[in-house]
């Protein structure tokens, strides 16, 4: 005992007592001495950092290595609109078939925001542009197929040929609708159409010769006795009433 007392030092019973809190309980003994910088991934074990051990907003896009995070990563509707910078997503970043229709918001797509050719023909649904999504003046007459103006009623305009001479005289020939009928001839010829014609223009022409000089009648046309009826009236070159075919055009506005 004696010698053991002569050797027992300060720095003896420090050194003994360092070793035997390393040995017991080193782990809490580092937390409280480790110095800055002084851990590193190799200190580190598998595993080690969990959720709950890392720091809210601390992991930041520059931690994140380019294609780490896939769709299986991302919860049901975990990024909004508000979680995108501008322009951060790419047409490559988009999975084939990704974005279905309710999955863009209304208005969003503008003429500005689609590429050249990037709406074909099987993007879109029956019925899916109106005349109100096509931009004024933007059709051409190289858009339309000129064979399908055939199959289009213009309402508001109407043709139709009136043979007043000849057999079976007066007749209407070549209508435009097939609402439009004669009113029957005596010197004033008066063709009824299917609808309110009182603010529509007319026009006339004879398509018939008259007497006289031989030069061609001359058409009037104005309203008739009711809404839906003009009346025309034909002259030769000598300003006499005569009856003779005709060609008639009417007009009409398109809030009429």
């Amino acid at each position: 005992m004696k010698f053991v007392r002569k050797r027992l030092t300060y720095a003896n019973v420090m050194s003994t007592l360092a070793v035997f809190l390393v040995v017991a309980g080193g782990s809490a003994l580092a937390a409280g001495t480790l110095g800055k910088n002084t851990v590193g991934s190799n200190q580190l074990k598998k595993n080690a950092v969990t959720t709950a051990k890392v720091k809210n907003n601390a992991i930041t896009g520059g931690k994140i290595a380019n294609g780490a995070v896939t769709g299986s990563k991302l919860g049901g509707g975990a990024v909004g609109a508000s979680n995108l910078a501008a322009n951060s997503v790419g047409a490559s970043a988009i999975a084939d078939n990704a974005v279905g229709g309710s999955k863009i918001a209304n208005g969003a797509v503008t003429e500005g925001k689609l590429g050249p050719g990037s709406v074909t023909e099987s993007k879109l649904g029956n019925d899916a542009v109106t005349g109100a999504k096509v931009k004024d003046g933007s059709l051409t007459g190289s858009d339309i197929q000129q064979a399908s103006l055939t199959q289009v009623k213009a309402a508001n305009v109407y043709g139709v040929t009136f043979a007043e001479t000849g057999a079976g005289s007066p007749k209407i020939l070549n209508a435009s609708d097939p609402g439009i009928k004669s009113g029957g001839c005596f010197l004033v010829c008066s063709v009824e159409f299917p609808r309110n014609v009182s603010e529509c223009s007319y026009t006339a022409s004879s398509t018939f010769t008259a007497g006289g000089s031989g030069e061609p009648a001359m058409a009037e046309t104005f309203p008739g006795g009711t809404s839906d009826t003009v009346l025309v009236v034909m002259w030769n070159d000598e300003g006499n009433l005569t009856a003779h075919d005709f060609a008639m055009t009417v007009v009409c506005p398109t809030t009429s």
